[in-house]
């Protein structure tokens, strides 16, 4: 890191850093040399490894030397209005006075990924 101080106030020119590795949870089966992951890499997984009825893939990231995961893809079964479950991709037809008792027809309720 160069910084720079002028009248007072410190500014950094420029930096060379650069993000610590992850340690691969795989261990002796990483695919990384020395297990270790480097900064900035990401990689999926299926979101089953959660829950075997949930659908989408998890993104991880090797962020200095932390792994994030993003589980916002994954989504399962979803809850009917009468509490019974529907997976996704099941769809139902109800009463549109569900939403209001002034409204009038049908609505298409779709199951996906949990919502």
């Amino acid at each position: 890191i160069s910084l720079q101080c002028d009248l007072g106030t410190t500014s950094m020119i420029n930096n060379s850093c650069i993000g610590s590795p992850c340690d691969d949870p795989a261990g002796d089966e990483s695919i990384y040399e020395n297990a270790s992951i480097p900064h900035m890499t990401s990689w999926n997984k299926t979101c089953t490894i959660i829950n075997p009825k949930f659908l989408g893939e998890i993104v991880y990231k090797c962020f200095a030397g932390n792994i994030q995961a993003n589980l916002s893809d994954c989504g399962g079964p979803c809850n009917k209005t009468d509490g019974s479950a529907m997976e996704h991709g099941e769809w139902y037809m109800s009463d549109c006075s569900i939403v209001n008792p002034l409204f009038d027809g049908l609505v298409n309720n779709t199951c996906n990924k949990g919502k």
